[in-house]
């Protein structure tokens, strides 16, 4: 048996860890971005610490289709302002 030491992977087309289509690759940081942006300011008054919302936004940017649908089942609920009743 002889183990191929190479550098060079010869990965076929269409492998995803072959190119990409950069058109793609826009289109995807397109949704992304704004998603993670959106994640981060809609947790900011729900959560007391700086650093939750923030590690909520880097989380759904690493793993969007896990941890999005987390993020929405688990987020507690918006903290209104004091003095003021929700209807």
């Amino acid at each position: 048996m002889r183990v191929n030491l190479d550098n060079n992977l010869n990965l076929a087309p269409g492998s995803p860890f072959g190119q990409q289509d950069p058109v793609i690759t826009v289109i995807a940081m397109a949704i992304l971005v704004p998603v993670c942006f959106w994640v981060y300011f809609d947790a900011r008054p729900r959560y007391r610490s700086p650093w939750v919302p923030l590690l909520w936004a880097l989380l759904v940017f690493l793993v969007l289709i896990f941890f999005l649908p987390v993020y929405l089942m688990t987020r507690p609920p918006k903290k209104s302002p004091a003095g003021r009743h929700s209807a």
